[in-house]
């Protein structure tokens, strides 16, 4: 195997031709942690996990670190690994599997020069949830770890602040297989490979993030070189974003790598630099659903390889052409992104992200069969369901295009305001997947009538966890069925635009107003009277269908009853007993509980020609009654009274006498021992032996049926 020595002093002969190429764009060489740092959990913990793992060897070790702990370095003595380099912790050659529990491991800026952690050729080291930070590889490489010929699989975790001096990865160098996921690789500087060194291995990066990582020469984010066996480095759904220094080259390729999904842009210098190449190993860079875009010199060089080259797979995006891509491949060469103004920010998910605007050309230009399957697997680098609009979007980030639900509203034509609310939410995939709460934008809220003409003035409320809310000022609006459109828009273009529509219901106002009808009226006795009352609200318009309107009736007869309204209107029907006038009063129930009233006269009925009626009673009540009527009928001539303990009639006025059969009633007016004049009814059935009469005035007096002497009636 090709010592690393070797390989350092060949690849900066390369980085060097390189650099006479370029316009440097020279950025800031991040320093080491400065002060000492507490010791909360003592590192030796760690050296004791690693060793017990050693001696366990085929068998794994679990250790879990304590929760938010600072693990530190302080020195003085330091472990030699296998490549002779100073290391903080024991060279794992067994297989330990180390939850970080959100931990910081760290040297202390004072601590003797160490990388963090080396593993063997035999090792096998799983991290997640845990912060890398302070390691100094004082020469070969791997500030934060060194992975020489082992695995290495990095989960949710940081490397930061590494430094390699003069070496290889300043946060990672492996010549092993190594697989980042959900991770940073940010700050670390090496003379080659800021942020990783991949030599002669394998090395998967998906979802995870690349930034901020300085070099002295080339590769600032990503070096990938083969050793005596091609070097094979897979780029899934990530971002390789701002990396510095005087290369500042985002990834420098001289064996095989492929990029899926992912963004590279904003480095100092290059995007990627793809160089070297033989027929046996060619030299290639292969994008398929990926942006090169916004790099400071060029996106894509390609002018030092031999063998291989920049491939265009189709779909893909570069700003400034120089990365081959053609249309043809249904790719976007020379075309701007239109990132968002937010920048490298996090947007859900584990990693910032670089966000594209809700007008980048990018959007829902993907192609679906790479994106929905793996290594994509139909997520983006933060696990948001791909595709969220009719495609996958071109890199690591789709955009989100909310669902917008306007929550339907009720409101009466007599408010002036109704609250008008909003939720938005996105597509979720299977368990796991991220799934975001809208927490920016504005939802626009315009109300229109069933011709589509906006009625007031549309309002916008600021999207919070999910949801909007605006104070709609309502013009006078007839009652009815409008539409609510909410349009939503992220000023930011992080979230696509959304629209949704729903109902606003505007019911009538509470009771304002009654009127009856007929009104005022006359029938005469044994017909039936309704009335009809319209109860509308302040603005005239007919009540809601349900309104109680309560009647009652007092004078010469007695009753009550209610009905609800139906458009607008409720009826009462009566009949009366006796004659005499009748006050009808109406009351809606509600609102300002209007009312009306009207006035009901009761007429005698029409008497029946040739009729009679002869009543002798000398018993209570005592009675005496002769009534007859003419050939036409009309007002009835003769006698009768009437004297019980209760009642006693005198001044007895006939007015109409109604014969059928055995049944006879007799209406007229009588004055009463106290003086009052009333409208009586007498109700009388004659039977074979004797007969019965009921009594009944407008004062409310009821006899009930009592039994008389002798009766007659004819006809």
């Amino acid at each position: 195997m090709v010592s690393w020595a070797t390989l350092r002093q060949a690849n900066r002969t390369r980085i060097m031709l390189i650099v006479a190429m370029l316009v440097l764009v020279c950025g800031p060489v991040v320093a080491a942690p400065s002060g000492a740092l507490a010791a909360d959990c003592a590192i030796g913990d760690i050296s004791a996990a690693i060793n017990s793992a050693n001696s366990s060897a085929p068998s794994s070790v679990m250790f879990t670190l304590t929760a938010g702990c600072t693990y530190t370095y302080t020195g003085p003595g330091t472990y030699n690994d296998s490549d002779s380099q100073p290391s903080a912790l024991p060279e794992l050659t067994g297989h330990l599997i180390l939850h970080g529990n959100n931990a910081v491991i760290i040297r202390d800026s004072a601590a003797p020069a160490a990388r963090i952690f080396s593993i063997g050729a035999t090792g096998n080291l799983e991290l997640d949830n845990v912060t890398i930070r302070g390691g100094t590889s004082p020469s070969n490489g791997g500030g934060g770890i060194a992975n020489q010929g082992g695995m290495l699989t990095l989960t949710n975790s940081q490397v930061v602040d590494n430094f390699a001096v003069g070496g290889f990865g300043g946060g990672i160098v492996s010549t092993g297989t190594t697989e980042i996921q959900n991770s940073t690789i940010s700050s670390n500087t090496a003379s080659f490979g800021g942020g990783l060194a991949n030599l002669g291995g394998s090395m998967t990066i998906d979802s995870s993030t690349i930034y901020d990582n300085g070099s002295d020469f080339g590769p600032a984010g990503i070096y990938n070189v083969p050793t005596n066996v091609a070097a094979t480095l897979n780029l899934v759904n990530s971002t390789v974003v701002g990396n510095t220094g005087t290369g500042g080259i985002g990834i420098l390729n001289l064996s095989t790598f492929t990029a899926y999904n992912s963004t590279i842009a904003l480095n100092s210098t290059q995007g990627i630099n793809n160089q070297g190449g033989t027929q046996d190993l060619p030299s290639t860079s292969t994008l398929v659903n990926t942006i090169v875009a916004n790099n400071v010199g060029v996106d894509c060089d390609a002018s030092l390889t031999h063998f291989g080259g920049v491939v265009d797979n189709g779909y893909n995006l570069d700003s400034d052409g120089t990365c081959g891509l053609s249309a043809g491949n249904h790719s976007l060469p020379s075309t701007n992104p239109q990132f968002s103004n937010v920048g490298l920010s996090f947007q859900g998910g584990l990693t910032q992200v670089l966000p594209l605007s809700t007008a980048s050309p990018a959007l829902d230009a993907g192609n679906d069969a790479v994106c929905t399957t793996a290594p994509v697997n139909s997520l983006d680098q933060r696990g948001v369901v791909r595709p969220q609009g009719a495609h996958c979007d071109i890199g690591a980030y789709e955009v989100i295009a909310p669902t917008i639900t306007p929550a339907s509203a009720t409101a009466q034509d007599v408010d002036t305001t109704v609250a008008l609310s909003a939720t938005a939410t996105t597509a979720c995939g299977a368990t796991g997947t991220y799934c975001p709460v809208i927490d920016a934008g504005t939802v626009t809220f315009t109300v229109t009538d069933n011709q589509q003409n906006v009625v007031g003035v549309p309002v916008s409320g600021t999207v919070s966890v999910g949801s909007a809310m605006a104070l709609f000022s309502l013009p006078t609006l007839a009652p009815g069925s409008y539409t609510i459109t909410a349009s939503y828009h992220d000023a930011a273009g992080v979230y696509g635009d959304s629209v949704g529509t729903s109902t606003l219901t505007i019911t009538p106002g509470p009771p304002a107003t009654l009127t009856l009808a007929p009104g005022d009226t006359s029938a005469a006795v044994g017909q039936s009277v309704t009335e009809v009352a319209t109860v509308k609200d302040a603005n005239g318009n007919l009540v809601a269908d349900g309104t109680i309107v309560n009647f009652s009736v007092t004078g010469s007869n007695s009753t009550s009853g209610s009905a609800g309204t139906h458009n607008g209107q409720a009826s009462f029907s009566y009949g009366a007993i006796v004659t005499g006038t009748d006050t009808l009063t109406a009351t809606a129930v509600g609102g300002s509980t209007p009312s009306a009233t009207a006035t009901i006269t009761w007429t005698p009925p029409v008497s029946t020609h040739h009729a009679s009626l002869t009543i002798m009673s000398p018993f209570t009540p005592m009675m005496q009654a002769a009534v007859l009527t003419g050939a036409n009928g009309g007002t009835p001539s003769g006698t009768l009274s009437y004297s019980s303990a209760a009642v006693k009639l005198s001044q007895v006025q006939l007015a109409a006498l109604v014969a059928s059969g055995s049944n006879a009633t007799v209406f007229g007016t009588a004055r009463l021992a106290d003086g009052t004049t009333v409208d009586f009814r007498l109700d009388v059935t004659a039977a074979r032996f004797g007969g019965t009469v009921r009594l009944r005035l407008s004062n409310g007096y009821d006899s009930g049926n009592v039994h008389v002497l002798a009766v007659r009636v004819s006809p």
